[in-house]
């Protein structure tokens, strides 16, 4: 989770994880949702926002590649399953919480 999402998305994930117990397809389906509502808006903003990030320079474009790919995708085939694994998506997440640590330090 990074602090650039917003506030009600995190309450629903505290939500989710309150229930108890393995509680995965529906954290993902948050996930989902979000990044994919409004023609993946936000994932495109998000990725976009690492474009001056030395970590992400050197991927930008298979990342962007990957955002278009998903706009692109035909209805009821998740081209996420080809082109982003969801351990890469929790590292880009991870590596973003972490990048805007690192930001509000200096």
């Amino acid at each position: 989770m990074t602090p650039s999402l917003p506030i009600d998305f995190v309450y629903n994930a505290v939500r989710i994880c309150k229930r108890g117990c393995n509680q995965t397809k529906l954290m993902n389906k948050l996930f989902i949702d979000y990044f994919s509502d409004d023609e993946f808006t936000e994932l495109e903003n998000m990725v976009e926002s690492w474009k001056d990030k030395e970590i992400f320079k050197p991927r930008m474009r298979i990342l962007r590649d990957c955002v278009l790919t998903l706009k692109e995708s035909i209805p009821d085939f998740n081209a996420s399953n080809v082109v982003i694994p969801t351990n890469t998506i929790r590292a880009f997440l991870t590596l973003d919480f972490l990048a805007s640590l690192i930001e509000g330090q200096t």
